[in-house]
């Protein structure tokens, strides 16, 4: 995982991976480090689909476009990710 200096986020998921070495379970504490891996990730993908340009495709319709059309149901997939990924993470913070 790469972190850069100066990001929130990335300060965020460091302070995370810190105090994920003082829990005592090592199960939680692998848990831990597994969800902000995945938040690290989806944040990625956020960043993607934020940068998307509005297009006209060749009906007419109007989608997003980076680098390839941005389908709604990415979207979607992406949003319930991060849902996931934040309860898993609400719920492991409620162990520190």
């Amino acid at each position: 995982m790469v972190w850069r200096a100066g990001r929130p986020q990335a300060k965020w998921l460091r302070s995370i991976i810190g105090l994920a070495g003082k829990l005592s379970l090592s199960v939680a504490r692998d848990e831990l480090c597994a969800a902000a891996a995945e938040f690290d990730k989806l944040r990625r993908r956020r960043n993607d689909l934020l940068r998307g340009q509005p297009a006209s495709t060749d009906d007419g319709a109007q989608q997003l476009i980076r680098g390839h059309f941005l389908q709604v149901e990415t979207i979607d997939e992406a949003a319930v990710a991060f849902r996931e990924c934040n309860n898993r993470l609400v719920a492991l913070w409620s162990l520190l």
